[in-house]
């Protein structure tokens, strides 16, 4: 008997996921992803375009499409689905300077890395309608304001006009190599001093002297 063997190549199919704080950025999202799904599976037909999306929207999407006055042949053409959630959830219901303000409060956490915190700072101005210039210089004062490592601040603050976001995360990168490295190396010398404590009760005559000892 011979055993089908799985298509490792073949990609996970995403789902969408209702839940959360803002339906319409996750369905965004899954939208984005199906149809990267569909390149990569090389899917192209209407119909079979459709089936994933029904079998993907999850229970929410489907009770909202069986009130939606679509007909049976209206849910097999993708457009008119992705047309259909649209209306329900648009782009962006917010005010962008609502998005603005979030951004501007927005600080890097102790154990957060350079790369993590631009990328949370890049996917939130998206929203905020800045040029990509403006983006880039709110990123480089975002990231002086907050970071918790003043060495890096102190370093950034003493680039010139023409200092890069790219050089900032390279720089980024090594300043949190640093932290790391030092992080460790007090964790070890901690160990150290603990063991030498140990050593050092074990030492003395008697018996039982730290309470951990034979």
């Amino acid at each position: 008997m011979r055993l089908a063997i799985p298509n490792m190549a073949s990609s996970s199919i995403p789902n969408m996921d209702w839940t959360g704080e803002d339906p319409a950025e996750n369905l965004s999202l899954y939208k984005e992803k199906l149809k990267l799904y569909f390149e990569d599976e090389g899917i192209t037909e209407d119909a079979k375009k459709s089936l994933k999306i029904l079998r993907t929207i999850g229970d929410q999407g489907l009770k909202m499409l069986h009130g939606s006055g679509l007909t049976d042949s209206q849910k097999k053409q993708e457009k008119k689905l992705w047309e259909f959630f649209d209306t329900q959830y648009p782009a962006s219901k917010v005010n962008f300077r609502i998005y603005r303000i979030q951004l501007m409060r927005l600080t890097m956490s102790s154990s957060e890395s350079i790369d993590h915190f631009v990328t949370r700072v890049r996917t939130l101005g998206e929203k905020c309608k800045f040029t990509a210039r403006e983006l880039e210089a709110r990123l480089m004062e975002l990231v002086i304001t907050t970071t918790p490592n003043d060495d890096l601040r102190k370093a950034l603050l003493g680039q010139p006009e023409t200092y890069s976001n790219q050089e900032l995360l390279e720089d980024g990168r090594k300043y949190d190599a640093i932290a790391e490295g030092n992080a460790q190396l007090q964790k070890l010398s901690s160990n150290n001093k603990n063991e030498r404590k140990i050593d050092a009760l074990k030492s003395r005559p008697g018996k039982n002297n730290c309470g951990y000892c034979d």
